[in-house]
């Protein structure tokens, strides 16, 4: 689900805010990221925003529940038997107001991939936030929402294979610089 999430609900900084980083944000590398954004007329930044419905109370799997009738914009095989993609529109309001209540009674959303980008627009807004309109679109970040139980959404084990004579060399260093 693509939306726009309003920054005021983010802080990178390890807050208690409603939307949260899952990683350390390194703030040296928001300035460059900033300057993108000062010139750019738009940006479509890939942001993931992880939240918890096991279920499926926000958006149902189903997708010919009502939620989705009559709005698909888009439906075709994916390339190299990649599988096959449906996207659709939901315009309604109510519906939209709904889905945004039941995000907000879930509580944290957490970012789990994109949080430099994401640091990035809220530091944008905050530069720029006296200067503008409450409602300026600058305000807002484009995201993807996923529930972490979508069976599309999958996390693998990251194994990593360390040989001793690495570590020796790496402890002998070390030793060595003290």
């Amino acid at each position: 689900m693509v939306v726009a999430v309003d920054l005021k609900g983010y802080e990178y900084n390890g807050s208690e805010s409603f939307i949260r980083p899952t990683e350390k944000t390194i703030k040296e590398r928001l300035p460059a990221r900033v300057k993108i954004r000062e010139n750019a007329e738009l940006e479509l930044t890939h942001v993931l925003v992880l939240y918890d419905d096991p279920d499926f109370s926000v958006l149902p799997r189903d997708t010919s529940d009502p939620v989705y009738e009559g709005n698909r914009i888009y439906d075709f095989d994916l390339m190299e038997d990649g599988g096959h993609i449906r996207g659709f529109k939901i315009s309604d309001e109510k519906t939209i107001e709904e889905i945004s209540e039941r995000i907000q009674a879930l509580g944290t959303l957490l970012v789990g991939d994109g949080n430099h980008s994401l640091a990035a627009a809220k530091s944008f807004w905050e530069k720029i936030k006296e200067t503008v309109p409450d409602n300026h679109p600058a305000r807002y970040a484009l995201v993807e929402l996923v529930n972490v139980h979508d069976p599309g959404l999958t996390f693998e084990p990251i194994h990593r294979l360390v040989r001793r004579s690495i570590l020796r060399n790496y402890y002998k260093n070390s030793v060595q610089e003290l």
